[in-house]
């Protein structure tokens, strides 16, 4: 008998624990010692932790200034947390200009919204998000760098103003900014078809895994084309300033490019 009730107190514990929420990542956004800077404003910083039911997507459309960093964890659900910066020309129209960005999460969606940019006011969201590691991305960004890490879904990317940095990607990835430098690391096993780097101002580094079967083609106008994976014989297509080669069997299709910059691809680290 107390063997029977030692065993139904053991399983009652393990479904107890199977019941436990993810534990909540530590922040790593935070309004210590961040300010925005604009001549002659004042600014203020406000924090933001909201939640959504994760549908498998997530889409961030533009929004003027500020960066978007996403990562994964356990928890089945986004959890969205959001530093809003404000400037202004007093404490008080700083607060309530900050309090009028708007960053809705809804299933699948986070939209950032607020008022006009003017000389006299100016405000900034900078993203912390995590998802489930199999979420498929789609996130744009104006003024603001975009940074994945370890999400096995499908990723597109883009920025105007900003640097862009993928890593531990083992999906397809479709990454491109103007201004700003592109870089893309996948991981092994990666069961993609495609990664596509692009930047017009800007460097373009591709990390692939040694197994890596794939057509490759790299291009720029102003800058070097370079490979540090070995026994690498590539041809030029066209003119001086693109080349193509294959890694193994070249099943796959890997594409880095630019107007002014370096293209680069290596091996993951």
């Amino acid at each position: 008998m107390q063997l029977r009730s030692l065993s139904l107190a053991a399983m009652t514990l393990a479904a107890v624990a199977l019941r436990l929420p993810a534990q909540t990542p530590d922040p790593k956004l935070d309004c210590n010692r961040v300010v925005m800077v604009q001549s002659g404003l004042t600014s203020t910083c406000q924090m933001r932790e909201s939640t959504s039911d994760d549908i498998g997507t997530l889409i961030i459309p533009s929004f003027p200034n500020g960066g978007v960093s996403i990562y994964i964890w356990d928890g089945g659900q986004t959890l969205v947390r959001s530093r809003i910066l404000a400037a202004a020309r007093s404490d008080y129209q700083a607060f309530a200009l900050a309090s009028d960005v708007q960053v809705q999460v809804s299933p699948g969606q986070v939209r950032v919204s607020g008022p006009s940019l003017n000389m006299s006011q100016n405000w900034a969201v900078d993203l912390e998000i995590y998802v489930p590691a199999a979420t498929a991305l789609k996130l744009s960004t104006l003024n603001g760098g975009i940074s994945v890490q370890n999400v096995t879904g499908a990723i597109v990317v883009s920025t105007v103003n900003g640097g862009i940095t993928i890593t531990g990607a083992t999906g397809d990835v479709t990454a491109s900014s103007v201004n700003g430098k592109v870089s893309v690391s996948a991981a092994a096993p990666w069961k993609g078809q495609t990664i596509l780097a692009q930047a017009v101002n800007g460097a373009v580094e591709i990390a692939v895994p040694s197994d890596c079967s794939a057509h490759v083609e790299l291009s720029t106008v102003n800058g070097s084309l370079s490979t540090t994976i070995p026994d690498v014989n590539w041809t030029f297509v066209g003119h001086r300033g693109a080349v193509s080669f294959d890694l193994r069997s070249g099943e796959s299709r890997i594409s880095g490019s630019t107007v002014n910059g370096s293209v680069t691809v290596k091996p993951t680290d």
